[in-house]
């Protein structure tokens, strides 16, 4: 996120940029024999970002309403293969 946005202040973030970035993340996983088309990658970006965001609201930089990473929903897990 820092190098994409380098620059933009936090609050500035929007909730559909996030999930662009979702998006093209989730395009370009790395592809494996058992890949879930990059959802894991997706997923994982998402708790990070909210995780980044839970951060600058207990910092006091913005307010927990103001929070784009927290009106993006995570990509649901498929059922295991196993």
């Amino acid at each position: 996120m820092t190098t994409t946005w380098t620059g933009r202040p936090i609050d500035t973030v929007t909730a559909s940029d996030i999930e662009a970035m979702r998006q093209q993340i989730t395009d370009h996983a790395h592809v494996r024999r058992n890949s879930r088309d990059g959802r894991h990658a997706g997923e994982l970006f998402v708790a990070a970002a909210s995780a980044s965001y839970n951060r600058a609201i207990a910092d006091g930089l913005i307010h927990a309403a103001d929070s784009p990473a927290h009106r993006v929903t995570k990509p649901r897990r498929l059922p295991s293969t196993r």
